[in-house]
C-alpha cells in the first residue's frame, strides 16, 4: 500500500481550499481592523479626533496605548491565522489524492475498469 504523500501529488482542490480560506481570513480581518478604527476615532485612518470636548481630548490621549493594544491582540490573530494555514499546506502535502479503498473494493474496481477497457476496444 503506497504511503501517503510519497510519490502522490498532493490534492489540488485541497490545496485550493486551503488557499481560499486564508485569503478570505485576510480579507475579513481587513475589514474587522477597518471598522473598529472607525468605531474608535470615527475615521477609519489614523487622524486623530477633532473638536476641544472632553471626549476628543480624552480619545487623543489614549489613543496611543489603545493602538499598541489593539497592535498586540492583531498579532495573535495573525499568528492564528499563519497556524490555520500551516496546518492546511501539511495536509494538502499528506492527502493521498486519491480515495480511500478496501483491497476488496479495490479488486472489484480494477476488474470493472478492465471490464470498461475491453468494452471500449
Amino acid at each position: 500500500m503506497p504511503t501517503p504523500g510519497a510519490g502522490h501529488a498532493a490534492s489540488p482542490s485541497l490545496a485550493l481550499a486551503a488557499m481560499m480560506f486564508a485569503v478570505a481570513m485576510t480579507f475579513i480581518d481587513q475589514t474587522i481592523v477597518r471598522d473598529v478604527t472607525e468605531a474608535i476615532t470615527g475615521n477609519a485612518d489614523t487622524r486623530a479626533p477633532t473638536g476641544d470636548g472632553a471626549l476628543a481630548t480624552t480619545v487623543r490621549e489614549a489613543m496611543p496605548g489603545i493602538r499598541r493594544d489593539f497592535a498586540e491582540a492583531d498579532q495573535w490573530v495573525f499568528y492564528g491565522m499563519a497556524v490555520a494555514l500551516a496546518l492546511g499546506y501539511c495536509c494538502a502535502l499528506r492527502h493521498s489524492g486519491g480515495r480511500a479503498a478496501t483491497p476488496s473494493t479495490r479488486a472489484a474496481d480494477e476488474a470493472a475498469d478492465a471490464a470498461a477497457d475491453e468494452d471500449r476496444g
